[in-house]
């Protein structure tokens, strides 16, 4: 199950882990070291340059999660929740878990996370037997965005960005998705889609803050780190990356 997989890792996951973040949606880059003083860019679209713990520590300490946590208000019941829909016909969105307590491959649990009230959509969680994923869901279509993980919405609700699972899990991807908020004719409706997904390849991110609209600090290892210390790497190992697009 997903909460025994998430730090056993091996060589051969290394290898695999390699082989399935070739997609014509991701955008590999190469290295930024962690010695490196100068910027690099990477991409047209983006670019890094080395960050500081210093800079990731006071990034975090003013930064406001806008996830409005109110699970009490759609509460599961007979463990389904039900989420209401209030577009031009409303209706509910159900989410059922499946087979908990068990060891069946197709168990599946889901958990109300709370709300991003600044775009009008919930955040769902789901956990299966090797797998965890985020649904986006736009209170007023019903419409989900898939996303790998926890987002976080940037200071002025432009973008959301989402991690990556930790290292270790066979065939998940590595790196950082960023989303783009769309506002539709209807001011009240948003839309999402996919600004950039990044997948590095040697590195792996760990935590991540906005520092302002357009710049993401990380906090990343080397894989070898995770490879070399059972998926938990030591403190000296971490290193910071400036994000900017």
């Amino acid at each position: 199950m997903i909460r025994h997989l998430i730090f056993v890792v091996t060589i051969t996951l290394l290898s695999c882990k390699k082989d399935s973040q070739t997609s014509e949606k991701a955008q590999h880059i190469d290295t930024l070291s962690n010695t490196s003083q100068k910027p690099i860019e990477n991409s047209k679209q983006f670019e890094f340059t080395v960050a500081t713990e210093k800079d990731f520590i006071e990034a975090k300490a003013k930064f406001k999660d806008k996830l409005t946590q109110d699970t009490i208000s759609f509460p599961k019941i007979n463990g389904e929740i039900k989420l209401p829909i209030e577009g031009k016909k409303p209706t509910q969105l159900s989410f059922r878990d499946t087979l908990l307590n068990t060891e069946d491959e197709n168990i599946r649990e889901y958990k109300y996370e709370g709300q991003f009230k600044q775009i009008d959509h919930y955040v769902v969680s789901g956990t299966f037997w090797e797998h965890y994923e985020i649904y986006l869901i736009n209170k007023n279509t019903g419409k989900y965005t898939l996303l790998w993980n926890d987002p976080a919405l940037s200071p002025s609700n432009q973008f959301i960005a989402n991690l990556s699972l930790p290292f270790g899990l066979e065939g998940a991807p590595i790196g950082i998705q960023i989303w783009r908020i769309n506002k539709t004719n209807n001011t009240s409706n948003f839309s999402i889609s996919k600004h950039i997904e990044i997948n590095p390849i040697d590195w792996a991110p760990t935590d991540f803050v906005w520092e302002s609209d357009k710049v993401i600090l990380l906090k990343v290892a080397k894989v070898d780190t995770f490879l070399n210390s059972i998926g938990i790497p030591h403190k000296n190992d971490y290193y910071y990356l400036k994000l900017s697009f």
